[in-house]
């Protein structure tokens, strides 16, 4: 309490500047703690924000083309059957897509290696339907070459039976096997009519010997031409053949079996694979996620900080300001009662100057009378001139006066000069005043400007 007196009762120029510095701090104070925070929301939302907010547009578009490959993989190997060319040149443009994002500078590491895996695994599953259908095609091949064989052993039977039938023999027998013709050829095309319904699902699951809806027709047509083989040497011949295509036409059956079986695997493995890379991009979404639920927590806790901050920076300059106020009103107090000094003293100015007056005035009445008591002993002089010797006396006595006179005349003259010196020296010190009271005036309209600032501050 002693020093807050003390401050309101120092000078005014002191108390102008320590209100001044007492404003300053406290708008230093704020503007700091405001900047620092505002830095650092800053560098929040430029470094953290902003990072991840990348991740997730990269992220983004890596899953769209993710989603993009991946459904193109899945239509790829769900439609190859039987499109060679069709696989060979989507495949390869697939295997360039994937090597892409796997070469981008932006692709994170997990899913760079995920995505290595990915590829390797889908090169397998397309090689693996090239000898999907490659085993296709072989099937196709021996189809055509046992019906070629059947054409031709056709052509033959049919021209040794207008042989026979020129010679005048039985052709009975030639009939029969020319009708067995036909039933071997209805007998393999229902085969493979029975290979392209089943498709390429039923192939994929392990082979099945036992009332195998191929197997089973091919055993029947291997012992249907078995029937063959005890005719003549040339229709045996035919005969032979056709057994060979029967029987490169079950094994062909069977390692298309293993071919789409080993296809159904590696297609498994990469849809395992798949399952994997798209985890693994559902991992870097969480960790983007909790990164930036991160950021946005201690984004929360500064924004929390600063409204605390900016609480106790009021509260800290709650005084400073009142301070402030105080010292302002006691500076204007200071200046109001020192106006009021000053109009008192020229108030006491002012009477004194009428006193001074009044008291030449009573000095000018007094010289005048003075100057009248000067004539009338002139005029008693020349009277007592025809009396000299008769009042030799009262000259003397006379002549005493007229000195005393010429003295008080002389200390007269000396009071007015004295006088006139005073009343010059009254209007300095009242033009001293003036000027005074003007600075008074300006003083008190730059306290009062002063204390509007701080107020509206």
């Amino acid at each position: 309490m002693k020093k807050l007196s003390w401050l309101f009762h120092t000078n005014i120029a002191l108390k102008l500047l320590m209100s001044n510095m007492l404003m300053c701090f406290a708008f230093v104070l704020v503007l700091v703690v405001i900047l620092f925070s505002f830095r650092h929301g800053n560098h929040v939302l430029t470094t953290v924000f902003d990072r991840h907010a990348d991740r997730v547009v990269e992220n983004a578009k890596l899953g769209r083309e993710l989603t993009k490959i991946i459904s193109k993989a899945n239509l790829l190997t769900s439609t190859f059957y039987g499109r060679k060319a069709f696989l060979e040149t989507k495949s390869e443009k697939l295997l360039t897509s994937i090597s892409d994002l796997i070469t981008q500078k932006n692709t994170d590491s997990r899913i760079k290696k995920a995505l290595s895996k990915f590829r390797e695994r889908t090169e397998k599953a397309f090689e693996q339907c090239e000898r999907v259908n490659h085993v296709r095609w072989e099937i196709r091949d021996v189809r055509k070459r046992f019906d070629a064989t059947l054409i031709r052993l056709e052509e033959t039977l049919s021209g040794r039976m207008l042989d026979l039938a020129a010679e005048g023999q039985d052709v009975s027998v030639m009939k029969q096997l020319i009708a067995m013709i036909s039933e071997y050829r209805e007998i393999f095309l229902r085969a493979n009519f029975r290979f392209a319904r089943l498709g390429l699902k039923y192939f994929k699951q392990p082979v099945e010997k036992k009332d195998h809806p191929i197997f089973t027709l091919l055993d029947i047509l291997h012992l249907q031409i078995q029937t063959l083989t005890a005719s003549e040497a040339d229709i045996a011949e035919y005969a032979g053949e056709l057994l060979g295509f029967v029987t490169e036409y079950r094994e062909k059956v069977r390692q298309f079996h293993q071919e789409a079986s080993e296809l159904q695997t590696r297609l498994q493995k990469m849809e395992a694979d798949t399952e994997k890379l798209l985890a693994i991009m559902g991992e870097i979404d969480g960790d983007i996620v909790r990164a930036t639920s991160d950021a946005s927590s201690s984004l929360k806790k500064q924004i929390s900080a600063l409204m605390a901050g900016i609480l106790l920076i009021f509260l800290i300059t709650l005084p400073v300001v009142l301070s402030s106020f105080f010292l302002n009103r006691s500076i204007s107090r200071s200046l109001k009662e020192m106006v009021q000094g000053f109009q008192s003293t020229f108030e006491k100015v002012v009477s004194g100057s009428k006193q001074v007056s009044s008291a030449s005035q009573q000095v000018s009445e007094g010289t005048s009378e003075q100057a009248a008591s000067l004539e009338e002993t002139s005029s008693s002089l020349e009277q007592l001139a025809t009396m000299t010797r008769q009042n030799a006396d009262n000259a003397s006595y006379a002549k005493r006066i007229v000195a005393d006179s010429a003295g008080d005349i002389q200390s007269a003259n000396n009071s007015m000069s004295e006088l006139a010196e005073f009343i010059e020296d009254i209007s300095q010190a009242s033009r001293e005043t003036q000027k005074i009271i003007k600075t008074i005036d300006e003083i008190a309209f730059q306290t009062n400007l002063l204390a509007l600032n701080a107020a509206v501050e």
